[in-house]
Formats: structure tokens, sequence, C-alpha cells
């Protein structure tokens, strides 16, 4: 059975951070995972998602990784 290791390290947000607002999104709730609910089956297996809020770590790491794929794609100053 493969696992999944989510990193413990603890990333923020910089402070001289620049937000951008998407005007569409495929944030809709109708949209979200329904199997939240952790289960473990008879064989021991367990397959769900967790929810996480917007500022925990891992959260905040996806987001600085998207922000720095549009950095690049948009060829802002700054980004190597």
């Amino acid at each position: 059975m493969s696992a999944r290791r989510v990193s413990e390290k603890q990333v923020t947000v910089p402070p001289n951070a620049h937000f951008l607002d998407f005007e569409r999104s495929e944030g809709d709730s109708s949209r979200w995972p329904s199997d939240i609910t952790q289960i473990i089956d008879s064989e021991g297996q367990v397959n769900f998602m967790k929810p996480i809020g917007i500022d925990e770590s891992h959260a905040v790491k996806w987001r600085l990784g998207v922000a720095q794929g549009l950095a690049i794609a948009l060829k802002l100053p700054g980004i190597a």
C-alpha cells in the first residue's frame, strides 16, 4: 500500500507578498470532495481527503507554488 507523506515543515507567506484575486474558480462547494470521513476498511486501508484551512502550512505551500508558476508564466519582474 502506498502512503502519501505531507511534510511537517512550516511554510509561511512572505511579508512582501502580492495577492491575486481570481474572478472564476473551481471553488464551488458542490464540487468539493465528499469522502472526508476517515474510515479504515477490513484490509486496514484508509482513503479520504482531509480538509485543511487556507492558512495551514500545506495550503500555503501549494498557493506559493501556484504563485511562482504564474509569475514565471507571466514573466513578472524579480522571478529568475
